[in-house]
Parts: structure tokens; C-alpha cells; sequence
């Protein structure tokens, strides 16, 4: 590993400041983000019935509660066998045997602040500045899609994409098997997370990015050329089998409810329809910069990332990171629009399983990281040798001075709580009161 992903200071600092734009949930029992019908009537039951087994010495395999009982493992969504739960379910329960609302919330603040180390880590991988890549890591954990979903097992596997691109550059870069074997065990790791879809996109993903592996190398052999694209494959499907297997088996025998009036039968595909009714909607584009327009998923990026995204394509397209991310952004911004793309016809009708992904708009969580990390602070311009690089100093427009004095840096308490609905006992959490955050 490069001594780059865990310099002291820098990393610190990203957690301190990351910590700070998740401090209700880290530092106060006065918020939770426990404040829909789904978190409260079902992931949080989830929870519950995985502590008490985790308590009674045994491993969460079933709950009796529902329907005569169901496979935890079967289902995915509990997360039951994802390695970061168990010391949530481990943690002492409260005088009645409950599981602490308290540590809920905590642990997934801290969820936040290790997916934003993963930003900073690709990042570094990238060449960025330590500038650039602790923004990348704040704009990842805390705006956007990773900071404005409410559901822990979509969270859990929408954060390890970081990672999963960092190693498999440094395997492809190096040719590297250890780095390609550590790419798949991310990959299959956020399979295990609880929920099949952010994963599936992340496999999209890397999966584009070793199709041109395999396709730009013809000074290979064929075989050389797909060893580190099945590496990966291999080690994912080892590292994520313990979870897919039992849901492989299960779905063969559950009714699944995927918003039709009726539910879809063991072994039937999700309808094209429910993908129409789940894409990214065209006002949504709009929420990029302006959160109140987002609709199905949240979309926003800030100002400031789309701006230093635009900025480093137009001045250093000739890097060849550069030109990656931008056509790995553009492609899952184009995929998320569903049936009116092709390109998500295609995905449809010939890669397994991608009719379960049943919510293409979730793909922008993948064009939102291509923003983040696209140079922020400075960028490299390929002189005509293609050997020489300028870079530039830091830019203007994310100084602290301009920062401090634009209108769209700074919310305030009562604004966020009229935008996240309050419980009954504690007021919820948003993650968006940042300096780089518009006002709600």
C-alpha cells in the first residue's frame, strides 16, 4: 500500500472535518436518522433480532418473526453478514434488552468517515493534491448520494466503489495479481454490505474500467491480458459468495415486491416498467446544483465540485485519468436515466441479474465520485511530447475568503430540521450543514 493513503496529517484532518460535518449524529444523542417507516418498522427490527442472536452466542441466521420465520442471510437487506454490523450488534443493549437507538446513529456517522478515507484514497491514487483529495473525500461522505441516503445497507455498499477503483488501477498499473485479488475482496465486501444494487453498479464500474484494460494492451497475449480482470472476478465472487449464495437460493422460492400491485414470483424478472418508474428524472439534473429539485435520488454534487470537474476537463483532457473519469461519470449519468438510454437497454437485456438492480437511478452515486475526484485544486496539462506536466497552483474560486463570503455555503439549524421530518422523541439529522453545502 502507498504510504500516500495513510499520511497522518492529512487524513486527520479529513476525519476532523468530516467528523464535524456529521457531529449531530457522532457527538449529540439529540439527533437520529431513524425517522422513516422503513428504518423504524424495518431496519431497525433487523438490527434488533441480530443483536439479541449476537448476544445469545449465536450468528444472525433467522429471523422467527416474520411470515413463520425468514432467512437473514437469504434476504441481504439486514446486512447480517457484512463484517462492519458486528460490532453494532456486539455493543451492550440497554436495561430492557433493546439495541441502542445512541449507537445506531453513531455507527452510522461513522460509516461516513471511513467511506470519506476511501475518496481521499482514490484520489491519492489519482495523482491528486492532499487539497484535492480531502475535498473529494468530504464531498463524497457528506453530499450527494452517499450523504443523503437513509438506509444503512444501501450506504454500506455504496461506499467501497473508492476502493475498489484505487486497487484495481494500482493492479492494471502494475500489473499487479495482489492488488487485483484486494480490488475483487472490496468488490465482494460490498456485496456482503446488505443490499445488491450500489454493489452491482460498482461492478458495472470496475468492470468497464478492465474491459479497456483488456482492450488497450494488444501487446499481450489474450490470456495475459484477461488474468487480472478474472483475478478480480474470482476474488469477488469468493469473498461475497457467503452472502449471495443463501440469496440465490432463497429468491429462487420469495415473492419480491418491487412497487407493482402484486408481487413478482421466484425466478421472475423485475419488469422494464418498474425501471422506467425508477430512473433519474430530467428535473433532477437540476439538483445537481440546486438540492430542493432533486427527485428520486439526490443528485447534488455542489457548485464547487461540478465547477472543478468542468475546469479539469477543459484544461487537462489529455491526462488519461481525466479522460477516464469523465467517460466513467458520463456513463453512469447516461445509465441512470433507465429506458431512455440505450445504454441501460443493453445492460438489461445481456448482464446477468441487472434486472434485480431495479433502481437505475441509483447509478449517480458513480458520476457523482467521477466529479469528486476530478482535480479540484489543480490539474495536469499534457504538453505535446505527452512527458512534461504543468500544474497548476491552487484555483481561485475554492479559496476560503470566496468561500466565507458566498450566499451558498452555510445552513442553518432551522432550515435543515424543516427539511428532514422530525420523530417524536429527538429531532433528525441532516448531513448537509457544511460550508459547501446551499441552504435549504
Amino acid at each position: 500500500m502507498s504510504r500516500d493513503w495513510f499520511d497522518r496529517r492529512p487524513v486527520l484532518l479529513l476525519l476532523i472535518l468530516t467528523a464535524g460535518l456529521w457531529h449531530q449524529l457522532l457527538f449529540s444523542d439529540r439527533f437520529t436518522y431513524l425517522h422513516t417507516p422503513d428504518l423504524t418498522g424495518q431496519v431497525l427490527p433487523w438490527m434488533q433480532v441480530q443483536a439479541e442472536a449476537w448476544h445469545s452466542g449465536e450468528f444472525p441466521v433467522w429471523d422467527p418473526y416474520v411470515r413463520g420465520g425468514q432467512p437473514l442471510l437469504g434476504q441481504m437487506q439486514p446486512g447480517a453478514a457484512f463484517p462492519l454490523n458486528w460490532p453494532l450488534f456486539l455493543a451492550p443493549l440497554d436495561e430492557e434488552g433493546h439495541i441502542r437507538r445512541r449507537l445506531v446513529d453513531l455507527h452510522f456517522g461513522l460509516i461516513h468517515l471511513l467511506a470519506a478515507w476511501l475518496a481521499y484514497l482514490l484520489a491519492r491514487t489519482l495523482g491528486r493534491s492532499h487539497f484535492a483529495s480531502i475535498l473529494a473525500g468530504l464531498l463524497f461522505s457528506s453530499a450527494g448520494y452517499v450523504g443523503g441516503v437513509g438506509w444503512p445497507q444501501m450506504l454500506n455498499g455504496a461506499i467501497w466503489l473508492p476502493l475498489v477503483l484505487a486497487l484495481w488501477h494500482r493492479a492494471a498499473d502494475r500489473h499487479s495479481w495482489p492488488y487485483a485479488v484486494l480490488s475483487g475482496g472490496a468488490l465482494g465486501l460490498a456485496f456482503l454490505s446488505g443490499h445488491h444494487q450500489t454493489p452491482f453498479y460498482a461492478a458495472l464500474a470496475v468492470g468497464a474500467f478492465a474491459a479497456v484494460h483488456v482492450a488497450r494492451n494488444t501487446d499481450a497475449s489474450l490470456l495475459r491480458r484477461l488474468a487480472l480482470p478474472a483475478t478480480l472476478l474470482g476474488a469477488a465472487l469468493l469473498v461475497s459468495s457467503y452472502q449471495l449464495l443463501p440469496a440465490l437460493d432463497y429468491g429462487g422460492d420469495a415473492f419480491r415486491w418491487v412497487g407493482l400491485e402484486e408481487p413478482i414470483g421466484p425466478g421472475d424478472e423485475v419488469p422494464y416498467s418498474v425501471h422506467r418508474d425508477q430512473r433519474l428524472y430530467a428535473v433532477s439534473l437540476l439538483g445537481l446544483v440546486v438540492p430542493p429539485l432533486a427527485f428520486q435520488v439526490d443528485t447534488f454534487v455542489t457548485w464547487i465540485a461540478l465547477l472543478g470537474a468542468l475546469l479539469a476537463v477543459a484544461t487537462g483532457w489529455r491526462a488519461r485519468h481525466v479522460r477516464a473519469y469523465t467517460f466513467l461519470g458520463l456513463g453512469a449519468l447516461i445509465f441512470s436515466t433507465g429506458p431512455f438510454s440505450p445504454l441501460h437497454g443493453w445492460v438489461y437485456s445481456f448482464i446477468p441479474f441487472a434486472d434485480q438492480a431495479r433502481s437505475p437511478s441509483h447509478a449517480i452515486y458513480v458520476f457523482q465520485l467521477a466529479v469528486f475526484v476530478l482535480p479540484l485544486s489543480e490539474w495536469t496539462a499534457y504538453s505535446k511530447d505527452e512527458n512534461k506536466t504543468l500544474r497548476s497552483g491552487s484555483m481561485e474560486y475554492v479559496s476560503s475568503s470566496d468561500s466565507a463570503r458566498s450566499p451558498g455555503c452555510f445552513c442553518s439549524a432551522e432550515r435543515q430540521w424543516a427539511r428532514w421530518r422530525p420523530s417524536r422523541e429527538t429531532p433528525s439529522c441532516s448531513p448537509r450543514c457544511s460550508p459547501f453545502f446551499w441552504p435549504h
